[in-house]
């Protein structure tokens, strides 16, 4: 579409004089740009967010010298959500009520948040952790980790035991990191342990426990009703690509998360990738990006990558 195409629907959009066509026409590019992040690290996505917000606090600031006509207040309005949009992330969410406080993480987001008593957690995508109105100030610091992924350093304190509990299982520490994965829509709860130790249970059996020190992993599956318990596990690396093919990447991928792979017939085999990602990235996000950077559709499902031409 050319240049002038474009400011002229641009244009009529915002004098509401649109077309139905048009319409679509730019709601469908909105859908894309939030559907389709940029393949940037997690370091530049957090920097992008936080010099958004600073952008957005220093408007809201400053006092109006002089009123802004329609078009303008509008174009205005337009950078600074197409500023956000680009980032590829959904701004970081808090919600407050009379019983919990929940932070919630969209796709590709990663958040940090520390609570009061000095424990930091690192929330992956996709993630949502309440945490109880009584957590300053009752017998125990009580969360809930609803879905998705997080990494936790707890403050050490003796007399309040930090808990951590779901639908499925009840995680009890003193003082120690580790982290935490659930996933509701497969019934599945796995821990790994950093450091110190942690006491794991399951939520409907509390005599059923188990002792975790550092390095230990464990995996509870409802569908079987079965804990599995594994040793220390060989500590992650960060993933680095220089120029591999894509079937050697996806092998590579497919030996860290424990995946089968499956490969399209018709995938050309020159397609090459290079890129860097922290050892506690999500399987999702990788192949997200990998997707974008390649012009492939690849995801998981049912333990198996799939990796077809678009």
């Amino acid at each position: 579409m050319q240049l002038k195409r474009i400011k002229e629907i641009i244009q009529h959009y915002i004098s509401g004089s649109q077309k139905e066509s048009e319409q679509k026409a730019v709601d469908s590019w909105l859908d894309a740009i939030t559907k389709k992040p940029l393949p940037h690290s997690t370091k530049k996505l957090q920097d992008l967010r936080d010099a958004a917000w600073q952008h957005i606090e220093a408007r809201t600031s400053i006092p109006a010298v002089a009123p802004l006509s329609r078009a303008t207040r509008i174009w205005r309005t337009l950078g600074g959500v197409a500023a956000v949009l680009l980032t590829g992330v959904v701004l970081f969410r808090t919600i407050s009520n009379a019983q919990e406080t929940r932070y919630i993480t969209g796709p590709n987001e990663h958040k940090i948040v520390t609570l009061h008593d000095g424990t930091t957690i690192h929330l992956g995508s996709n993630t949502t952790l309440s945490i109880d109105r009584h957590f300053q100030d009752g017998d125990n610091r009580r969360v809930n980790l609803r879905s998705g992924e997080a990494l936790f350093q707890v403050h050490r304190n003796e007399e309040r035991p930090f808990i951590v509990e779901n639908e499925h299982m009840h995680t009890e520490v003193l003082g120690t990191s580790f982290r935490i994965t659930s996933a509701a829509q497969t019934n599945t709860w796995n821990i790994r342990v950093q450091t110190g130790k942690v006491r794991v249970s399951e939520t409907e059996r509390a005599d059923h426990s188990y002792m975790l020190f550092a390095g230990d992993s464990l995996a509870y599956t409802k569908e079987t009703g079965a804990v599995l318990y594994a040793q220390p596990d060989t500590p992650l690396t960060p993933l680095v690509f220089r120029d591999q093919h894509l079937q050697d990447v996806m092998q590579i991928l497919a030996s860290r998360y424990k995946c089968s792979v499956h490969i399209s017939e018709n995938l050309p085999t020159k397609h090459q990738f290079s890129g860097e990602f922290d050892a506690d990235v999500s399987l999702s996000d990788i192949l997200e990006i990998i997707s974008l950077a390649t012009g492939t559709r690849c995801y998981e499902e049912g333990g198996t990558i799939f990796v077809n031409s678009k």
